[in-house]
């Protein structure tokens, strides 16, 4: 399994039979012939990007970005959505974006490159390989305890919290002013590389 949650899915019976690699990044060959430099706009910017589906939780982010609606802080919401009017009408803050459509990944890469955070805020989950993409930006995350999320970021560059919007609204203002080193980053995707990946399936 990719995650220590999925594993407690199964009987316990079973449990001592079952092994957790997990997920790991995958996306590391790709992501080191990339030439996208980074860059920050004038407002602090949240990003949540991908399949965007009402498990994944874009309502209470909306929400709490909206109770945040006199601070500088910016929210994109990009990727293929089939309920958009929906999350439109919920969004008061001017400050609350959509792109709507499908995610290539070279605009995927960008669209991280050019953000401040990325927000996961996901209502349920088993696990994501969003987090290592965001880490080789060195972009620090905001994810929900849902599921085995938590499992695939380091508290060293993520704030995780409770799926709801009042938590993740402090936990936005919270990262914001946090320091975060570079070293966070790199040693979370050294944990993480693909080549670790690989030695502990070959030894399964």
């Amino acid at each position: 399994c990719l995650s220590e949650f999925v594993k407690s899915q199964f009987p316990k019976k079973l449990q001592t039979k079952i092994i957790v690699i997990q997920h790991g990044n995958c996306y590391e060959k790709e992501l080191k012939n990339l030439k996208i430099t980074t860059k920050k706009s004038d407002n602090f910017s949240l990003l949540m990007i991908g399949n965007i589906k009402p498990y994944k939780g874009a309502e209470i982010l909306i929400d709490a970005v909206n109770s945040l609606s006199k601070s500088n802080i910016k929210l994109e919401i990009c990727g293929r959505c089939n309920y958009q009017q929906k999350l439109v009408e919920r969004a008061k803050n001017p400050n609350i974006y959509f792109d709507f459509g499908f995610v290539e990944h070279n605009k995927l890469y960008r669209k991280i490159a050019h953000c401040d955070v990325e927000v996961l805020p996901y209502l349920r989950a088993t696990q994501s390989g969003l987090p290592y993409i965001f880490a080789h930006f060195k972009k620090p995350l905001i994810v929900t305890n849902s599921g085995g999320l938590s499992e695939q970021v380091s508290t060293d560059f993520a704030e995780i919290v409770e799926p709801n919007a009042e938590s993740i609204a402090k936990a936005i203002l919270k990262i914001q002013k946090r320091k975060i080193k570079p070293s966070s980053f790199d040693e979370f995707l050294e944990q993480n590389s693909w080549q670790n990946t690989v030695k502990k399936s070959i030894n399964l």
